[in-house]
């Protein structure tokens, strides 16, 4: 008998830098992995990012001041979790240089 997987809620956002941040969330019983994906908003759709089986993920290489919509799912070997409702994540814009007091 196949049981259903909760769905990944209260995902976090944090370690934000101008390239990457970590996604965090609480684990889900029965799951043996979460699956990421992110939405591309140049194909206008959804795209596998990374299959994890820890509950934290750090996405690498960004864009500065960039935002991009995210979401996780449970799986394991039988059965896949819905997908949590989508969280935005941003990396930090770069500090101004050579300003000037006037």
């Amino acid at each position: 008998m196949t049981t259903k997987l909760g769905t990944v809620s209260d995902i976090k956002v944090d370690n934000i830098t101008t390239d990457s941040y970590r996604l965090s969330w609480g684990k889900i019983t029965g799951a043996t992995k979460y699956q990421i994906r992110k939405y591309d908003s140049k194909k206008k759709k959804w795209v596998n990012l990374a299959t994890t089986k820890k509950t934290k993920y750090t996405v690498k290489g960004l864009s500065q001041g960039k935002s991009v919509k995210y979401q996780i799912r449970a799986i394991n070997d039988v059965i896949n979790g819905e997908y949590s409702k989508s969280v935005t994540a941003m990396t930090l814009a770069k500090a101004p240089t050579n300003l000037k007091a006037t």
